[in-house]
């Protein structure tokens, strides 16, 4: 049987024990949530969104259900189909004998299995496209491309809809318009009764299924302008890949072969999709065309009759040259890498990938005991998961292994993670579920990075209808090391959102924020892309928009934003700039007061010239009191036997901001003792010139080496303290002091100014 060559080596070079440990973090992150969201059999489009379809966890399975026999039978029957498949292309495409047909069988499905799963049925695709623009029946071969497009829509959206678009690209080549018509109504017919029928099997009825498709169109059109990424040497990608294209066309001009071109055609839109997933995050995702490049001049190779292989191999030599330049050039990929993966089919062989399919149950248990030892580093303290026990929880920004290491109950947004909320339409979704009456009593916000986000974004506007939601609905209950627990409050924090004032602003200019009596400053920003910037993000990738802020204490912080949100409403004010002032802010409404704002783009967005500015203000009407300050009965620290310091105060700016009362508060830092060790925060005070405490809030625990090597004492390394107090009156000091064992107030050597 000719294909069992085909089968053969397909199994042989392609097969991977693709299963992975359970851990948190970005990435593994996300792949728990879509693989726990698909066990639980959550409904694609409204009760869960992501690239990934309901069958995504076949690409990226974790062995949570009956995952890992599902996806192990589902990859033995992508690659008979893609050894089938191969052995009929060069069956089709290659006259020669039957021992160079099988050569060139293997040649194919070598090509095929250097690439991850989800390239790997992509190519398969390619390759049916291709045998159907040369078959008499290209009817049944359209068919085939549409049954594979459909299934695709469901595995990954992005990926799928390159596969649909295939189709329709591929169908007017070559032929009349009645030929056309068949082609599509074979090729759409079977991508619409897949489709329908992989989705029906998840337990969701058709009607949903518009709405999958339409929020897949959101998250995979807004990746491009929110996710995009560009190494230091990136430029070498794009001019590699660049001149990888001009060899294909030269290729195709100098050789002048039918099956040549029609290879060429077959493969168009592909290396267009791995094109845009290459250049878009320009960083390991590089790799992608230079995989499916080497693809198309493997099948481009076996196309050209023996007469003309001379030259065409010359060529198809440089442009895979370009295509390693590109790859390993770039500046985020190590150059080893891509000989690594075009290599790795051989080490699956040498390495005895097919018997570790066949003790799967064993690489199962080992799996098993990775996932508990990487869950245990997210363990959180017994009373902070007593008060969450038998409740629902949603986990913010979106490390939702939390839930799986201290056994939640995970209730999550449809968007399990912030950085994924590409566009106002989709951030709204999330935040229409965080406000309903049914949304999770608690939600766990995990530490992490603090306040920033992926590519230096800030969290708070990663997805700013959300975020503004979570701050309305939701209290800090308690905080551990890993992450500050919140619970939903009774009553919404925020009233109504009104517009202040309105300017115009050129790119890379400054502009002052106004100054607010009380409630959050919101910055909405309208512009208006052009035809050049739309091409841009369509063909390429759009350069990142960033917002600058300018604080009180002259201090300048810079972060990134998705451009879709920028109407949206961006929190400006109080800002927090660090993990300690987002849950002094999340608690007590307290954060960084901002001065100035500039916003600044790529070349290409510039050219659009000025754009709006919409100054809006978000009332506070359930205001909190002011924090209480320490003191008490409780021995909390020694005065010095000699009367000297225990402390200091070495930093103090009027920088920040209560969104309760609208006053402008004290941001202080210093360090404090008692004796050979570091206080309680509870021992740190402020008072006015008469002695009277003020209200604070303080942090101790901050990390201070040189004050224990002054002092010469161990204890003292982690003597550093900050604190947030209200602004005393005009030209009155406030004083640091730090409470004794006897009660009393010891003041410091240290006067604090008012400004």
């Amino acid at each position: 049987m000719p294909y069992a060559v085909g089968v053969g080596a397909m199994l042989l070079l392609g097969l991977r024990v693709h299963l992975r440990a359970i851990d948190g973090g970005l990435d593994p992150s996300f792949i728990y949530a879509y693989n726990f969201a698909a066990e639980r059999g959550l409904q694609w489009g409204s009760e869960f969104l992501s690239t990934y379809g309901p069958y995504g966890f076949l690409l990226m399975p974790l062995d949570i259900g009956s995952h890992a026999v599902q996806a192990l039978l589902f990859q033995l029957v992508l690659l008979v189909a893609g050894g089938i498949v191969a052995m009929r292309f060069v069956l089709q495409y290659a006259a020669a004998a039957p021992w160079a047909t099988a050569g060139l069988t293997v040649a194919v499905t070598y090509a095929l299995a250097v690439q991850s799963l989800e390239w790997l049925a992509f190519g398969v695709l390619t390759l049916v496209v291709a045998c159907a623009l040369d078959a008499r029946r290209d009817a049944a071969w359209f068919g085939a491309a549409g049954a594979i497009a459909g299934l695709y829509l469901l595995l990954k959206f992005s990926l799928g809809f390159g596969a649909f678009a295939t189709l329709l690209v591929a169908a007017p080549l070559f032929a009349q318009p009645r030929r056309i018509a068949q082609r599509l109504g074979a090729g759409v017919g079977a991508a619409a009764l897949v489709g329908a029928c992989g989705w029906l099997t998840t337990g969701a009825s058709l009607a949903a299924l518009p709405e999958y498709l339409s929020t897949g169109w959101q998250i995979s059109s807004g990746y491009s302008a929110a996710m995009s990424l560009a190494p230091p040497g990136g430029w070498i990608g794009v001019v590699g890949y660049l001149s990888f294209f001009a060899l294909l066309g030269l290729w195709a001009a100098r050789v002048r072969e039918r099956k040549l071109l029609l290879v060429l055609a077959a493969s168009a839109f592909p290396l267009f999709t791995a094109w845009k997933h290459s250049m878009v995050r320009q960083d390991g995702h590089v790799v992608f065309l230079a995989l499916f490049g080497a693809l198309v001049l493997v099948a481009g190779s076996i196309a050209v009759p023996s007469a003309k292989r001379r030259e065409s191999g010359a060529i198809a030599v440089v442009a895979l040259a370009f295509l390693l330049v590109a790859s390993a050039g770039s500046g985020l990929v190590p150059p080893i890498e891509v000989p690594d993966l075009l290599t790795r089919p051989l080490r699956r062989l040498a390495g005895g990938e097919i018997l570790r399919s066949l003790r799967y149950g064993d690489h199962r248990a080992e799996l098993a005991a990775t996932s508990r030892e990487n869950l245990e580093r997210l363990r959180l303290p017994d009373p902070l998961l007593a008060a969450v026990r038998g409740e629902a929880v949603d986990v913010y920004p979106g490390d939702v292994a939390y839930t799986a290491a201290n056994d939640m109950s995970w209730r999550g947004r449809p968007l399990p993670t912030s950085f994924s909320s590409y566009t106002p339409q989709l951030d709204r979704l999330n935040a229409q579920f965080l406000a309903a009456d049914d949304a999770p009593r608690f939600l766990l916000w995990t530490n992490g990075a603090g306040v920033y986000g992926i590519d230096g974004r800030h969290l708070f506007w990663d997805e700013p209808y959300t975020l503004q939601t979570i701050v309305d609905r939701y209290d800090v209950e308690d905080s551990a090391d890993g992450a500050t627990l919140l619970v939903r409050r009774e009553s919404p924090r925020f009233g109504e959102r009104s517009t202040i004032a309105t300017d115009r602003a050129e790119w890379g200019e400054w502009k002052p924020a106004p100054a607010i009596d009380g409630g959050v400053l919101l910055l909405a920003v309208e512009h208006q892309a052009g035809l050049i910037e739309r091409f841009e993000r369509l063909a390429y990738r759009q350069a990142p928009v960033r917002v600058s802020l300018r604080f009180a204490d002259g201090r300048e912080r810079t972060y990134r934003v998705p451009p879709d949100h920028l109407p949206s409403g961006l929190w400006i004010m109080p800002l927090p700039t660090s993990l300690w002032e987002l849950k002094t802010m999340l608690s007590d409404g307290m954060a960084q007061v901002v001065t100035e704002v500039r916003l600044d783009a790529g070349p290409v967005t510039r050219l659009g010239g000025a754009f709006d500015l919409r100054w809006e203000r978000l009332e506070v009407v359930d205001r909190k009191p002011p924090p209480r300050t320490g003191g008490g009965d409780d021995v909390l620290a020694h005065a010095d036997d000699d009367g000297t310091c225990s402390g200091a105060v070495e930093e103090a700016s009027l920088s920040y901001y209560d969104w309760n009362s609208g006053r402008r508060l004290i941001g202080v830092a210093g360090w404090a003792r008692d004796g050979g060790r570091a206080v309680d925060p509870r021992a740190i005070h402020f008072t006015d010139a008469e002695g009277k405490l003020l209200p604070a809030l303080v942090q101790t625990g901050l990390h201070r080496p040189d004050v224990a090597q002054h002092y010469e004492m161990p204890g003292l390394e982690y003597a550093g303290w900050r604190a947030l107090t209200v602004e005393s009156e005009a030209d009155r000091p406030i004083g640091f002091v730090v409470q004794a064992r006897d009660g009393a107030l010891v003041r410091s050597c240290n006067t604090l100014p008012t400004r």
